[in-house]
């Protein structure tokens, strides 16, 4: 029964709309899970009980898991058992009274604007891989892009005449706008002018073989091993492309931007997530500002 019911399990999130690497997700997760009751030579008639969970997120601590990780083994099953509970395949879900593990808050790394120039002034204008690096960083900060929505990106997204690029297929699988600086626009130009063609792709970031040659379109991991080898060229901290997103949204927050613009640009369907990950720093934002502007005031 438990694999059949993961299969109708995953069909269900495919014929919601949801991505295929949320599929992935979970299909891994409760693999991971499944994989674990074999070990443990539990059988159908006695793995869905609380008891069975604890102690399988005990394990995965004792191996040395991260909080992290071990919250989304949680959510993972946690909405697994909830559908199995929906469907009538079981009358109550095994984590209806077991907490999530405990995550510590954790601040998400951003890269500031005095680090995004120095690593934009270090790169050269000599060749098309030149180009594109500069492009890519312009991209990933200026349009605050996460680094799948950047490695999707072809020619035709970018609506010069609108100063608008098109984000196709966000996370959620929607669609959104992201207003073009004249920044972003030029370097668009002029990676456009000496990009090399490449048969079969529309993608607009291409990798190299080492050579200067064309091979196939840039993927994530190759956006990352760019960002830190250019990193070390300037000599800064090696900065997680993610942290580029970051950095923005902390920039138009502190330029007066509100939440609802740092939820547009920055694609989240909801505007609790964008207060979530920075009304803290905004705070932090806050409290310096004041101490700055009441110093010698009240005694201090």
């Amino acid at each position: 029964m438990a694999v059949d019911a993961l299969e109708l399990f995953l069909a269900s999130h495919l014929a919601a709309g949801h991505s295929p690497r949320t599929v992935e997700w979970y299909r891994y997760e409760v693999e991971r899970f499944y994989g674990w009751i074999d070990a443990s030579g539990l059988t159908d008639h006695n793995w869905v009980k609380p008891e069975v969970i604890e102690r399988y997120l005990a394990d995965s601590r004792l191996k040395g898991n991260q909080p992290s990780t071990m919250a989304g083994h949680y959510r993972a099953l946690q909405g697994f058992f909830n559908w199995l509970v929906k469907r009538g395949h079981v009358k109550i879900s095994p984590l209806a009274d077991i907490p999530m593990p405990k995550v510590p808050k954790k601040q998400p790394r951003r890269t500031e604007l005095a680090e995004y120039a120095v690593l934009l002034d270090s790169i050269p204008f000599e060749r098309w891989v030149d180009l594109r690096d500069r492009l890519v960083i312009q991209v990933l900060f200026l349009c605050g892009l996460r680094l799948a929505e950047c490695t999707k990106l072809a020619a035709h997204d970018f609506r010069l005449q609108a100063h608008l690029l098109l984000v196709r297929q966000g996370k959620g699988g929607h669609d959104r706008y992201v207003p073009l600086l004249p920044a972003v626009e030029q370097a668009f130009m002029n990676y456009l002018f000496v990009k090399p063609g490449f048969a079969g792709s529309d993608h607009l970031f291409l990798a190299t073989d080492g050579g200067g040659n064309a091979k196939g379109e840039l993927l994530p991991g190759g956006i990352r091993q760019m960002v830190r080898r250019r990193c070390k060229t300037a000599g800064l901290r090696v900065l997680n492309p993610h942290s580029f997103r970051h950095g923005l949204a902390m920039m138009l927050l502190n330029k007066g931007g509100d939440m609802s613009l740092v939820q547009k640009v920055l694609g989240h369907s909801q505007i609790s997530t964008t207060a979530r990950f920075y009304a803290e720093w905004l705070n932090d934002g806050m409290a310096r500002e004041f101490t700055e502007k009441m110093k010698g005031v009240g005694g201090a």
